[in-house]
């Protein structure tokens, strides 16, 4: 666009803005993957509107597993992105046998 070289000042500002923003994304979706803690407070009234107790409590909000899939794929693609096949290739899958025999299964 004509005005990022026109209006260098506001551009600057922009793209500052943007780097600032998308930090604070970054490390709230960093907090939600691994999870984190929160501090509640609950009030209850009386019939006639009046305050009758405080309650806090120290909440622990769990990991998001959603969060942390997006992150893992987006972070290490090379890692853990998605694997799609198409109908015409071919795909080759290696079993490993394990040494350990199922108890009970044994049949001659």
């Amino acid at each position: 666009a004509r005005w990022k070289s026109s209006i260098k000042e506001l551009y600057t500002v922009c793209e500052t803005a943007k780097v600032i923003h998308t930090e604070k994304l970054e490390a709230k979706a960093t907090q939600v993957a691994e999870g984190y803690f929160v501090d509640e407070t609950i009030e209850t009234y009386g019939k006639d509107g009046t305050l009758i107790k405080v309650e806090k409590k120290h909440k622990f909000i769990r990991p998001d597993g959603i969060m942390i899939i997006f992150l893992l794929k987006h972070l290490r693609p090379e890692l853990y992105a998605d694997i799609n096949v198409g109908m015409n290739q071919d795909v080759n899958i290696t079993f490993v046998p394990t040494t350990k025999k199922a108890k009970g299964k044994d049949k001659k």
